[in-house]
């Protein structure tokens, strides 16, 4: 049986265009960026749609390609891009698993109707927890967020609790983290 997980993730962003994407990741090579969140609009719609993805060769290769959930989009709001940061040997199955907890905190925030994801469906069988860490496209932490965006909507903290003797999975946030300067 795994024991619990804790996931660090460091946003970058918004980025409007993957060639924003790709002039980031090129002037910051040291940060490996496994994840993304798209916020944009389909065709004739009037609410956004969200999209939560995951990538091993870079999130501007993975945006690029055919078929990407991003070319549903006419418009884009935000591309945001984050980093697991917290682990060392980071695998697939790490990366699937805050996929899938993020996947089902926007889901909840936004409704299944407007989040693109239809895989990466099966929760884990222990308790996962997700720290979110928001930073502008220089790197510098955000401490406001504008509203309506994903970071102001998005909980800096998300859980999940696996309660193996009823076989239950519980989905638990908590909102935006405070900040205090400590000299």
């Amino acid at each position: 049986m795994e024991q619990d997980k804790t996931y660090s993730v460091r946003w970058y962003g918004p980025f409007e265009t993957i060639e924003e994407v790709k002039t980031f990741e090129k002037r910051n090579p040291k940060i490996e960026c496994q994840l993304y969140l798209i916020n944009g609009y389909r065709p004739r719609a009037k609410y956004s749609s969200y999209y939560c993805g995951q990538t091993q060769r870079g999130v501007n290769k993975r945006l690029s390609d055919p078929g990407h959930h991003i070319n549903d989009c006419n418009r884009i709001e935000a591309i945001w891009i984050g980093s697991i940061t917290n682990m060392i040997d980071l695998s697939k199955k790490d990366i699937n698993i805050v996929e899938k907890i993020i996947t089902a905190q926007m889901t909840e925030t936004y409704g299944s109707r407007f989040v693109l994801n239809e895989t990466n469906t099966l929760f884990p069988k222990y308790n996962v927890f997700v720290l979110n860490f928001w930073h502008n496209k220089d790197c510098l932490r955000l401490s406001r967020y504008k509203q309506y965006t994903i970071p102001s909507e998005m909980p800096d903290v998300i859980g999940h609790e696996y309660e193996k003797n009823i076989d239950t999975h519980c989905l638990f946030s908590a909102g935006k983290i405070k900040w205090y300067k400590i000299d």
